[in-house]
C-alpha cells in the first residue's frame, strides 16, 4: 500500500511539472498562426540564402575573418531559433536566443554594398520579432535593437549650421560619410526630431574617425589630447525646433570611445544613454568646435560614417525639420557660374565654377601680379523688407583689401569703372592674414535695407597686387528678408578686356616645328649632372615635349637646342605654344624658363620675351603673339634654345610643356 501511494504522488508531481513547463517542453505545436508561420519559414529560407552567398563569397568579403565568423554564427543561430519557434520547441527561450544573435549580427559594420542588400532583410526580421513577441505574450519593450540608422549618403534629414565650414556629405572608397574640418569653426550636425515617446532603453552611437595633426605655424602649441577633449562634442535638446541652434537649450552628453586622431582608423563610440528623455521629442547634435583662441590653428577634421539610434519598443518615428527658404540664394551648383559672370579687366585670370568634397563654389586663384577680376551677380530686385546679405566664403593667403564686396544700382554690363559702387566689410577679424591655410568662414552680414525696392548687382572684386598666390571662394550667397522670392535678371556683359598686345598680321612662316614629332632633331645639354631631362609624352591623345624636375627632385639647368635655322633678311618674328604649371613667385621672377635665340657666328644669345604667356598655375595651352626678333640676327644662322631650371634647395620645380614653335618674316 505504501508503494502504491508513493507511486501516485510521484506521477502527480511529474504531471504538474510538465504542465508548468509545457511551453518549454512542448513539441510539434507551433504557437504562431498560419500567416506568421509562413513569414517565419520565408525568413528561414532567406537566412539560408545569405549563408550560401557568404560561403560563395558574394557578401561580407570586405569584413575581417573574425567579423565573418560572428556573422556566420549569428545567421546560423537566427535560423536555428526560427526553426525551433515554428516547431513549437521551447519557443520563449528560442525567441530570446533569436534576439541575442540579431543584436550580434547588427553590431558588425558592413560596407555600403552589403548593407544595401542586408537592410531589407533586417527590417523584415525586426517586424517578425515584434509579431512573435506579441504571439508569445512577451514584452517587446525588453528587447532593444537599431530603430534608426543613417550612413549619410546625403546629409538630409540631418541639418547643419556653422560659423565657418558646414558639415558636408562626401564619398570615399565606395562609402559615404558626413565630414567637417577647419580652425576657428563651430559647426553643428543636428538630427531630425526623434520621437522617443514609445521607446525604452534609448541610446545612440556613431561610427567615426578624427584627424588631428600639428601645424607648426600656429601661435598656440599643438596638444592632441586637449583638442580631442574640447573640439568634438555631443548634445541633446528637447526644445530645439529649427533655425539657429544657439538659441535653444542643449545638454552636453558624454561622448566616449574616440579614435586615436593619429591614423585614419574609424571606430564605434560607446553607446550614449538617452533613457532620461523617454516620452520626449529630442534633437541630437554633434558639434565640432575648433576654437582657435583656445586650441590653436591646426589640421583637424571629424568624419562620421554612421549614426544609430538604439532602443526597445513597438514603434519609432522621426520628423524632418522644415527647410527654410530665402528670397534669394545661390549655392553655385549650376555650370559656368549659373547667372553670375566672370569679368577680368587686366589679366585673363577668371572666376570659375569649382567642386570640392561635395561642395560647389565660385573660385578664383592666382599669383599673376596686377590681376583685377570681377564676379558679377545677376540683377536682383530687392522687393523685401529688412534685406540682409549673407555669404559663406573660403580664403587662402588673405591680404587685406584684396577681396572686395561691392554693390551697384547702375551697373549694366559695361566697364565696371564707369558705374558707381559701394564697398562693404565682409571679412571677420579672426581670419588670418598671409596664412597659406584654407580658411572657411561666415562673412560679416551686410545690411541691404538702404537698397530695399532697388535693383542691385553684387560685385566680388579680386585683386592681386603682390604676385603671391592667393585664393577666394564663394560657397553660398544668400539674401534673407521678409517677402517672396526675388526677381532676378541675367546681366548681358558688353565689356571686353584689352590685353594691350598688338597681334601682327601678314607674317610668312619659313620654319616651324611640332613637338608631337619628338626630340630627334634636338640636342640636350645638361648644365649640371643633377639637372632634369626633356622627354616625349602623350596624354589625352596629344603628344608633346615635357620637362619637370619634381618627381626625382632634380637640381640645375637643362637646355634643349634646335638644329641651325637661317633667318630671313626682312623683319623676323618668333611664336611659341606652350603650357606651364607650378611657375610662380620666385620661379617666375627669376625666369626659371627661358626661350633663347643664339647666333651661330657670334655665339651671342638673345632672350625672347613674349607678353602672352600661360599663367603658370594650370595646364592651359597658350599661343604667344608674334615676338619681334632683334635686327642683329637678320639673315643669320641661329639655334632656338629652351632653357629649364629647377632648384632643389628651395623646392622649386616648374613644369613645362612645349607644343610647337614657328619663325616667320614680314
Amino acid at each position: 500500500m505504501k508503494i502504491n501511494i508513493s507511486f501516485f504522488f510521484l506521477i502527480l508531481i511529474l504531471f504538474n511539472s510538465c504542465a508548468n513547463n509545457s511551453e518549454e517542453k512542448s513539441l510539434g505545436v507551433s504557437p504562431l498562426n498560419q500567416a506568421e508561420d509562413k513569414m517565419v519559414k520565408q525568413m528561414i529560407s532567406e537566412t539560408d540564402s545569405l549563408l550560401v552567398d557568404m560561403r560563395k563569397r558574394r557578401v561580407f568579403t570586405s569584413n575581417t575573418q573574425r567579423e565573418q565568423a560572428v556573422l556566420r554564427e549569428s545567421m546560423t543561430m537566427i535560423k536555428n531559433s526560427l526553426v525551433k519557434i515554428v516547431a513549437g520547441n521551447s519557443a520563449k527561450s528560442s525567441f530570446r536566443t533569436l534576439v541575442t544573435y540579431v543584436k550580434k549580427f547588427e553590431a558588425i559594420y558592413l560596407n555600403l554594398r552589403d548593407d544595401a542588400k542586408i537592410s531589407y532583410y533586417k527590417k523584415r526580421l525586426y517586424q517578425l520579432i515584434e509579431k512573435i513577441a506579441a504571439r508569445l505574450n512577451l514584452d517587446v519593450d525588453n528587447f532593444a535593437w537599431i530603430l534608426y540608422e543613417t550612413r549619410f549618403s546625403e546629409l538630409s534629414p540631418f541639418s547643419t549650421f556653422s560659423t565657418g565650414g558646414d558639415w558636408i556629405n562626401d564619398w570615399s572608397l565606395g562609402a559615404s560619410y558626413a565630414r567637417v574640418r577647419g580652425s576657428g569653426n563651430k559647426s553643428w550636425l543636428i538630427s531630425p526630431l526623434l520621437d522617443l515617446s514609445e521607446v525604452n532603453q534609448a541610446a545612440f552611437k556613431i561610427h567615426h574617425l578624427v584627424s588631428v595633426d600639428d601645424d607648426s605655424r600656429s601661435d598656440i602649441p599643438f596638444d592632441r589630447t586637449k583638442i580631442i577633449k574640447h573640439a568634438f562634442k555631443a548634445y541633446v535638446s528637447v526644445d530645439y525646433i529649427s533655425g539657429e541652434p544657439e538659441e535653444a537649450n542643449w545638454q552636453e552628453l558624454k561622448l566616449s570611445g574616440f579614435p586615436s586622431g593619429v591614423d585614419f582608423h574609424a571606430k564605434w563610440s560607446d553607446e550614449i544613454d538617452l533613457s532620461q528623455f523617454k516620452d520626449k521629442n529630442v534633437s541630437i547634435a554633434l558639434v565640432y568646435d575648433m576654437d582657435d583662441d583656445i586650441l590653436g590653428r591646426h589640421y583637424v577634421s571629424w568624419q562620421v560614417n554612421r549614426f544609430q539610434l538604439i532602443g526597445a519598443g513597438p514603434s519609432f518615428s522621426y520628423r524632418s525639420r522644415p527647410v527654410k527658404t530665402y528670397p534669394y540664394q545661390d549655392k553655385f551648383q549650376k555650370s559656368n557660374l549659373g547667372l553670375n559672370k566672370s569679368l577680368p579687366t587686366t589679366t585673363a585670370v577668371e572666376w570659375e565654377d569649382f567642386g570640392f568634397s561635395g561642395t560647389e563654389m565660385a573660385k578664383i586663384e592666382s599669383s599673376v601680379l596686377g590681376t583685377k577680376t570681377w564676379l558679377m551677380s545677376p540683377k536682383i530686385k530687392l522687393d523685401v523688407k529688412n534685406p540682409v546679405l549673407k555669404l559663406k566664403e573660403v580664403v587662402r593667403n588673405y591680404i587685406p583689401g584684396s577681396l572686395q564686396v561691392k554693390i551697384s544700382t547702375d551697373y549694366d554690363g559695361g566697364d565696371p569703372l564707369e558705374s558707381n559702387w559701394k564697398s562693404f566689410e565682409h571679412i571677420p577679424s579672426n581670419v588670418s592674414q598671409g596664412s597659406d591655410n584654407w580658411e572657411n568662414f561666415n562673412a560679416l552680414e551686410i545690411d541691404l535695407s538702404s537698397y530695399a525696392g532697388s535693383e542691385i548687382v553684387i560685385g566680388f572684386l579680386y585683386l592681386n597686387d603682390s604676385g603671391e598666390r592667393t585664393a577666394w571662394e564663394i560657397d553660398e550667397l544668400t539674401i534673407d528678408g521678409e517677402g517672396e522670392a526675388l526677381e532676378v535678371t541675367e546681366l548681358a556683359i558688353s565689356y571686353e578686356r584689352d590685353d594691350g598686345i598688338d597681334d601682327i598680321e601678314g607674317v610668312s612662316i619659313f620654319s616651324e616645328y611640332e613637338f608631337s614629332e619628338g626630340l630627334t632633331p634636338f640636342a640636350t645639354k645638361r648644365l649640371q649632372q643633377t639637372s632634369a631631362d626633356f622627354s616625349e609624352v602623350e596624354r589625352n591623345g596629344q603628344k608633346y615635349v615635357e620637362i619637370s624636375g619634381f618627381k626625382e627632385k632634380k637640381d640645375g639647368k637643362t637646355r634643349l637646342i634646335s638644329t641651325k635655322i637661317k633667318l630671313g633678311h626682312k623683319q623676323n618674328f618668333f611664336k611659341l605654344t606652350q603650357s606651364i604649371n607650378h611657375y610662380e613667385a620666385a620661379a617666375k621672377k627669376e625666369s626659371f624658363l627661358k626661350v633663347i635665340l643664339k647666333s651661330i657666328s657670334s655665339e651671342k644669345e638673345y632672350l625672347v620675351e613674349a607678353k602672352r604667356t600661360p599663367f603658370g598655375t594650370n595646364w592651359d595651352q597658350v599661343e604667344s603673339e608674334w615676338v619681334r626678333i632683334s635686327d642683329d640676327l637678320k639673315g643669320k644662322e641661329i639655334q632656338v634654345i629652351f632653357e629649364y631650371r629647377c632648384d632643389k634647395s628651395r623646392n622649386i620645380y616648374p613644369s613645362w610643356n612645349l607644343i610647337n614653335y614657328a619663325l616667320g618674316e614680314k
